[in-house]
């Protein structure tokens, strides 16, 4: 497979006419496949460099609307997953360090009473061992799908120099996952190492390699590359934008690279609406490389008068919105169900 026919970077607007939409709240139409995401938190344990969730500086450190009322918290989700459940969706949990949140076991045993088809949780995997395993328990119990690991690196010094972690950290993290890839073997709940392309951590196709072979050695044998996410604008934390404009790895880089090289072998690729995903195959192991731009999004939306909704995000304020601001692309508000 030659640059060429990579399809990256893509026309949007001629790629969204394929996908099948439903009806959905008056004027609007539905991504019939789309994900459901509950933004259960800002709080992290950990302030890394090139963090999406903290690079808008107007939804930094929101607070929950329902403070400590977890039964008001709650009943809202119930409420939430109510409306959504019969539409069919996948669901992700994330935040902030989703697995810190007072609740995250409720939530947890809430979307397994509904039943959702797809369910996945992204994780710094700082708290896996804790309290005798108990998030990873939780996730076994409640019939998990995806548990994606969060990690820059394979080696220790730099993944704590890039995380930059506020409090203790696993004093191996080596360890830690080969625990905790013991622990869910032969479960429903399938790992994923999931990791940014950054200079300063893996930015090549070298890295790439040594990274999956490193992990590989502790039983996992599924990865994904993320390209950094392009954020500008007076309403973004600057420190963040200058970080990611100065590390930015992309994917075509990494391709080029591979063409030369070959060590991983091409056999699928995956179009969103925002988002061009390339998977391939390197020994027993599934790579993805991911790229996103929001920017093309945002130009996207407007071009449909937001009229077409490809996912939905429930935030911390109550509001179910169209997109990872919430306060922007509402579409429904928690008191309006």
């Amino acid at each position: 497979m030659t640059l060429a026919n990579h399809v990256f970077p893509f026309d949007l607007h001629t790629m969204t006419d394929k996908y099948r939409f439903i009806p959905f709240l008056k004027d609007k139409e539905l991504y019939s496949n789309f994900n459901f995401s509950v933004f259960l938190d800002d709080y992290c344990n950990a302030d890394c460099k090139f963090c999406v969730a903290n690079i808008r500086c107007k939804t930094k450190n929101r607070k929950n609307v329902f403070g400590k009322n977890y039964n008001a918290y709650l009943k809202s989700l119930d409420k939430m997953f109510a409306f959504l459940r019969p539409l069919n969706p996948t669901i992700s949990l994330t935040g902030g360090e989703p697995t810190l949140f007072p609740l995250f076991d409720e939530v947890v045993s809430l979307v397994n009473q509904y039943n959702f088809r797809i369910r996945a949780v992204t994780t710094n995997a700082s708290q896996l061992l804790k309290n005798n395993q108990r998030i990873l328990n939780c996730l076994i119990k409640n019939n998990w799908t995806y548990l994606n690991l969060s990690l820059p690196h394979w080696e220790q010094k730099r993944i704590e120099e890039i995380m930059r972690y506020k409090d203790t950290y696993p004093s191996s993290f080596a360890d830690l996952l080969s625990q905790a890839h013991q622990a869910i073997k032969g479960t429903c709940v399938k790992p994923r190492l999931s990791c940014v392309l950054l200079k300063e951590g893996v930015g090549d196709l070298s890295a790439c390699e040594k990274y999956v072979n490193f992990y590989n050695k502790l039983g996992y044998d599924n990865f994904i590359f993320r390209q950094l996410t392009y954020f500008n604008g007076k309403d973004t934390n600057q420190d963040i934008v200058r970080y990611n404009e100065q590390n930015v790895v992309t994917c075509e880089k990494i391709w080029k690279e591979n063409e030369e090289q070959d060590k991983f072998t091409f056999f699928k690729r995956n179009i969103g609406y925002y988002y061009y995903v390339e998977l391939y195959k390197y020994a027993n192991n599934t790579i993805a490389f991911e790229s996103a731009d929001l920017a093309t999004r945002k130009q996207e939306m407007q071009k449909y008068n937001y009229k077409k909704v490809f996912e939905v995000v429930y935030h911390p304020n109550g509001n179910l919105c169209s997109g990872w601001d919430g306060t922007q692309e509402i579409l429904l508000n928690y008191q309006d169900l």
